[in-house]
């Protein structure tokens, strides 16, 4: 007896209230951390650093200045908890965020359509204010799209 070769069946997608759960939960770990880590951001006080105090590094090259000052900056804000927690979970969200579009696939279209701001690049809201005529344009898979909005008094 000949056996018929397996065929490939593609695994039963998620349902799209998981999707908009998971996006929504992307959303809660972006916008509840942004305040904690700004605040943590405006009361930080980093400590000395007695190398940025060197003859060497403040008569040397501005390059190497900068980037050493740049670097303690971001190594004291990365050790105070009350920042690099909140930067943790901001960081996790964005991971999730792109699991996310990597499973949503096609159902994640929507999603881009939705709040695709560049339509409104093309907006000239002085246009709106003079009576003037605004005129949208956008891209979205190599089609162009234009929308031509007259202003009426």
């Amino acid at each position: 007896m000949a056996s018929s070769p397996p065929t490939p069946s593609s695994p039963p997608s998620p349902p799209t209230v998981n999707y908009v759960a998971g996006f929504l939960l992307v959303g809660l770990a972006w916008g509840l951390t942004t305040p904690f880590i700004r605040r943590a951001a405006r009361a930080h006080s980093p400590p000395p650093h007695p190398v940025l105090e060197s003859d060497a590094v403040r008569n040397g090259p501005w390059l190497k200045r900068k980037a050493l000052v740049a670097f303690f900056a971001v190594a004291d804000l990365l050790r105070n908890p009350r920042y690099a927690v909140p930067l943790l979970l901001n960081l996790t969200g964005s991971v999730w965020f792109f699991l996310l579009i990597g499973q949503a696939g096609e159902s994640s279209l929507l999603f881009s359509r939705l709040f695709d701001r560049r339509p409104l690049r093309g907006c000239d809201p002085r246009g709106m204010l003079l009576g003037g005529r605004l005129a949208v344009s956008s891209r979205h898979q190599g089609v162009v799209e234009q929308a031509d909005f007259s202003v009426q008094n």
